[in-house]
């Protein structure tokens, strides 16, 4: 396995006012990955982020870029390994001054390029984010997607090996959203470039994260594969977010009849989740073939994690075998989960 890009350890963050906004947090990031960070409004994302390129002093632990230890260097070592580290904000932090190109100048200025490699440099970087025509333009003159097109071609410029997203889509419109993220793979394919994404949104990191890490409270309550996440969300905090994502919350009539243990006359009501290959099979077939059942679908979507189909179905399963088809469908790798009983029709 290949050394990690970013290694985090044992990191936390504590304020003279005694609030604890990490707490022991601990991960790896693998080159070329695109890792997302989610959690709630003040689950300590957004300090995370700003520990792992030192604009935040952590109070404990070690944060490692390659072999690098960030936490053990000077500020002008620092400021050299910040250049390899490239990082974009929900607000764009554009300088309304200066036209899109002198926005990107700027940084290339600040790492002191030669005016002609730093300006062939700008403009290689607008054609990569489709913004070649907008050279001379001002950032009051761009919309929010085009801002953000201008800063992630800015956050580029040094050629880093990592960047780093603070709720870069957060303030755009879900069609925007959609394109920036788009162009975020493209760039990640295309450069081989690591991408730490920072959000509170599930589908950010259901449409291009490979890995995810679930904060909540400061601390670090699940770690996963993205599909797995979805599918199989061991912590709490990441079942409530998924299922708000989802939209799998069960409507408030349906809720208030349910009762936690089978009763007399009771069916189960399930939530069944189909992933990959088993979208296609007729599985609910099968089991009112075989077992004389019937599932009465009450909601079901179809998502996609990345590349691969999840389908969702929440149903009541009628009939004498019901527990016999809820076993050939957990032997099937069917993931089901029963919430609980209604009174049978």
């Amino acid at each position: 396995m290949p050394h990690p890009m970013i290694s985090i350890q044992n990191l936390s963050k504590a304020y003279p006012s005694g609030f604890k906004a990490l707490d022991t947090i601990s991960f790896s990031i693998q080159p070329g990955e695109i890792f997302g960070i989610i959690g709630r409004s003040g689950a300590g994302k957004s300090t995370l982020v700003r520990c792992m390129n030192l604009l935040e002093r952590p109070s404990a632990g070690k944060v490692l870029i390659g072999k690098q230890e960030l936490t053990a260097l000077s500020n002008a070592d620092l400021f050299k390994a910040r250049q390899k580290i490239g990082m974009i904000f929900q607000h764009f932090n554009l300088l309304s001054s200066r036209t899109v190109l002198e926005n990107i100048l700027l940084s290339l200025e600040i790492a002191n390029w030669p005016k002609k490699q730093a300006k062939q440099r700008a403009l290689e970087l607008l054609s990569l984010v489709q913004l070649a025509d907008k050279t001379h333009n001002y950032p009051y003159q761009l919309s929010g997607g085009e801002k953000q097109r201008v800063a992630i071609a800015r956050a580029l410029a040094n050629h880093p090996d990592i960047l780093l997203c603070d709720e870069a889509t957060s303030a755009l419109d879900p069609e925007t959203t959609v394109s920036i993220l788009n162009l975020l793979k493209e760039i990640n394919q295309k450069l081989g470039i690591t991408l730490v994404l920072i959000t509170h949104e599930m589908d950010v990191i259901k449409n291009i994260a490979h890995r995810a890490a679930v904060l909540e409270k400061g601390k670090l309550v699940e770690l996963a594969k993205t599909i797995d996440i979805f599918t199989r969300p061991q912590a709490t905090a990441t079942q409530e977010l998924i299922r708000a994502s989802l939209h799998l919350e069960l409507p408030a009539p349906l809720k208030n009849k349910l009762f936690k243990s089978p009763a007399s006359g009771s069916v189960p009501l399930l939530r069944l989740c189909f992933v990959g290959d088993q979208v296609d099979q007729p599985i609910l077939s099968e089991i009112s073939k075989t077992f004389g059942v019937k599932a009465n679908i009450l909601q079901a979507t179809l998502q996609w994690i990345g590349e691969i189909p999840m389908g969702v179905t929440i149903c009541e399963l009628l009939g004498e075998k019901s527990s016999e088809a809820l076993s050939y469908l957990r032997e099937n790798n069917i993931q089901v989960e029963v919430l609980g009983y209604v009174s049978g029709h």
